[in-house]
């Protein structure tokens, strides 16, 4: 075996190289993106959150959106999102509401503050991940 392939052989076993799946939408920066308004941009911060909260998820669908100016907090907006998507075996176009509080002070690189998510998804016992839609807000601040 050459020393190429034990070298890249060691580092996946580290877990130092990880495999990019497939499905996975890359995640968008309200940092450095110029296209924050634009709806494939929303799409994507769509997709990446509603993956961050629920497991085995498709076909992500924004229904709305819009950025509304937070009253009495100058540089601060928040982004309504209200789309669907599908579970991978039983539920259907679950309809989900996202609101995602912005620190507009930089024009240029938007800063995210926090995320609620809800959804309409009836399962005994399970509720969405907050815990990686918190880590979320760091990769969208990058």
């Amino acid at each position: 075996m050459s020393t190429y392939k034990l070298a890249l052989m060691g580092l996946l076993a580290l877990g130092l190289l990880l495999p990019v799946r497939a499905d996975e939408a890359p995640v968008p920066s309200f940092k450095k993106s110029k296209e924050k308004e634009n709806k494939e941009f929303v799409n994507k911060v769509f997709e990446n959150i509603v993956k961050a909260a629920r497991l085995k998820t498709k076909n992500y669908k924004v229904k709305k959106y819009e950025y509304v100016n937070v009253k009495d907090k100058p540089n601060r907006k928040e982004l309504h999102i209200t789309g669907t998507w599908d579970g991978a075996v039983i539920s259907k176009n679950v309809e989900t509401t996202i609101t995602i509080k912005l620190d507009t002070t930089d024009k240029d690189a938007w800063e995210v503050l926090s995320i609620d998510y809800k959804d309409a998804l009836k399962t005994t016992g399970q509720r969405h991940n907050q815990n990686k839609i918190d880590e979320l807000v760091k990769s969208f601040n990058q």
